[in-house]
């Protein structure tokens, strides 16, 4: 559904809540039971055009949000739910005195032509779609998303959140914090927590790479806030990792140490041998 559908749609679920609201003014309660089911009827279709109104507001919501990119937090999306929702009142408010003053004797000769005169609060060119932040969107006069401070230089540059984030939640600790690396996949870590990832993954290959949302997280991001040790470390392991047809290098270097090992103790055996027949030719010189 393009916008102008939606505007249309929105129009007409507006003009069956007016209906609505003129019938329940004119309800007669000479019969309670008919009074009875006719308002449960009344209740039932306008919970319905509420559903509809709402998925219209919801989709103008999303597309704001989407418009708005990474900056839209959880507060400021909650700002342009609260302007649609006030826009979209504004606009029933309108379409209703539109309608009374239309009933007006003075007026109804017009008929449907002063739809199309743009001077009508009710024609459809005052509801013509605009995008959010554009001086007729609803969302026009949504604050920005919040400012941080002066930028702290001591920061590596890795850890500096995104323009309109004060805090972020740590996908591993599960707590905010300030400074924080941000993975390919667009989870925050704590300093700590990333360092220990690929703390765990030099211990455990079948954690190495480090991965996040199934996205490998690249060494070379996060080298800036690593020591030389720590780096040195991991790209051996990368090596170890990746060398082809490791466990035969592994089996072939322990029968190399078993045989070497074997060949000590045979030698060692000779030797025993060997001194053992020079004692038993010579025998043992004790001499006085």
């Amino acid at each position: 559904m393009n916008e102008g559908n939606e505007l249309i749609l929105e129009r007409a679920a507006h003009l069956q809540l007016l209906d609505l609201e003129d019938r329940r003014a004119e309800l007669i309660a000479d019969d309670p039971i008919a009074l009875t089911e006719l308002e449960i009827t009344y209740d039932l279709i306008e919970a319905d055009i509420q559903t509809t109104l709402q998925s219209i507001r919801d989709r103008r919501i999303a597309r704001a949000v989407h418009n708005a990119g990474r900056t839209a937090d959880s507060a400021l999306i909650a700002r342009i739910a609260q302007a649609e929702s006030s826009a979209q009142e504004e606009r029933r408010r309108l379409l209703g005195l539109s309608r009374r003053s239309s009933r007006r004797p003075s007026t109804s000769s017009s008929g449907s032509s002063d739809i199309s005169n743009p001077s009508n609060p009710l024609s459809l060119s005052n509801f013509e779609p605009s995008e959010p932040g554009s001086p007729d969107s609803s969302t026009t006069n949504l604050p920005g998303p919040s400012n941080r401070g002066p930028v702290n230089k001591s920061v590596p540059l890795i850890l500096r959140l995104p323009n309109g984030r004060d805090t972020v939640e740590c996908i591993i600790c599960t707590e905010f914090t300030t400074e924080a690396y941000e993975a390919p996949c667009g989870c925050f870590y704590h300093q700590g927590c990333i360092i220990q990832s690929f703390t765990k993954a030099m211990d455990d290959e079948s954690l190495f790479p480090p991965r996040c949302c199934t996205q490998n997280i690249p060494l070379d991001q996060i080298r800036t806030i690593l020591s030389p040790e720590f780096i040195a470390r991991y790209e051996k392991k990368e090596k170890e990792f990746s060398t082809p047809n490791r466990l035969g290098e592994k089996q072939n270097q322990y029968r190399m140490r078993q045989m070497l090992i074997l060949n000590v103790l045979v030698l060692q055996r000779h030797i025993s041998r060997g001194l053992c027949s020079v004692q038993e030719r010579y025998g043992s010189t004790t001499g006085p």
